[in-house]
């Protein structure tokens, strides 16, 4: 899982406990020539692969444990968030590999999570900042 490995750990650590949100960024996202998500990328299907087996994994573990939800229904705004995150993810590297975003579709899927799911979601994911990485890269 090195595509995903970050992702499983923060998923594991959740799981363990309460999370809370913190909006200093006291991590950084960059890219380089020399980085796995460029060296190693072996194409889009792979990724998702990866993605999918990790988010897969742990929602069953999620699924399990009612006590940490408390609500069937944040359990689904969860699984929604997760799929579009795949969706998004996946669509970024095909971007790398030279294929069409899926406009429509990433869309649809970003509306699908309603006002405060679309909202929590680019504040949690920090996706801005991934995208305008990539996008400063690709340009040097």
């Amino acid at each position: 899982l090195w595509y995903t490995a970050d992702w499983d750990y923060w998923l594991r650590l959740g799981a363990m406990g309460s999370v809370a949100y913190d909006p200093h960024p006291w991590a950084a996202f960059r890219i380089h020539s020399g980085s796995q998500t460029i060296c190693r990328s072996s194409g889009p299907d792979d990724f998702r692969r990866q993605l999918e087996t990790v988010y897969e994994a742990h929602a069953a573990q999620l699924s399990s444990r009612p006590d940490l939800f408390g609500d069937t229904n944040i359990l689904k705004q969860v699984d929604r968030a997760a799929r579009f995150s795949i969706e998004l993810n996946t669509s970024l590297a095909g971007a790398y590999h030279q294929r069409p975003l899926p406009l429509w579709r990433l869309v649809t899927k970003f509306v699908s999570l309603g006002p405060v799911g679309s909202w929590r979601f680019l504040r949690d994911s920090r996706i801005i900042e991934r995208i305008s990485a990539r996008w400063r890269w690709k340009r040097s």
